[in-house]
């Protein structure tokens, strides 16, 4: 599936970590992000990406973080809700993405109906996408370059 007219984009939750945690990324990490919060690009963050979030600055002992991404991700991003629709979508995904060879977590499931409902590329660095065919899935860098 092909992003919307609209370019509109669901940044999932390691491009927030590697910018705010600075990790290898960073750069171009941060380079789409500013383009968000510039409005050069349109982006929506699922409701998921926020627990996520919360749950992996704790077990990284960065839990002072926490305020500053949430504040960021709420001024700069619409936060797509999990309704009944995505999370029936995302048991599909989960079903038929989790094999013995790779598991899709059920959060990534939740994130990729979230990406596919509302019809636009999703942009990550988690090699668990890789093989999803309904979504146009890119790195940072490779959505940067187009």
């Amino acid at each position: 599936m092909e992003e919307k007219k609209s370019g509109l984009i669901l940044i999932d939750t390691g491009v927030f970590l590697k910018y705010f945690l600075a990790e290898d990324g960073k750069e171009a990490a941060g380079r789409l992000l500013e383009k968000v919060v510039s409005r050069e690009i349109k982006a929506i963050v699922s409701v998921s990406s926020l627990s996520e979030l919360v749950t992996v600055c704790i077990r990284r002992k960065n839990e002072n973080l926490i305020p500053t991404i949430l504040s960021f991700i709420r001024q700069n991003f619409y936060v797509a809700d999990t309704n009944s629709e995505t999370a029936v979508l995302a048991g599909y995904f989960k079903a038929q993405y989790s094999t013995t060879k790779r598991n899709l977590s059920y959060v990534d499931s939740v994130i990729l109906a979230t990406a596919f409902l509302y019809g636009c590329a999703l942009v990550t660095y988690d090699p668990e996408f890789k093989g999803v065919k309904e979504v146009k899935i890119k790195t940072p860098e490779e959505y940067m370059k187009q």
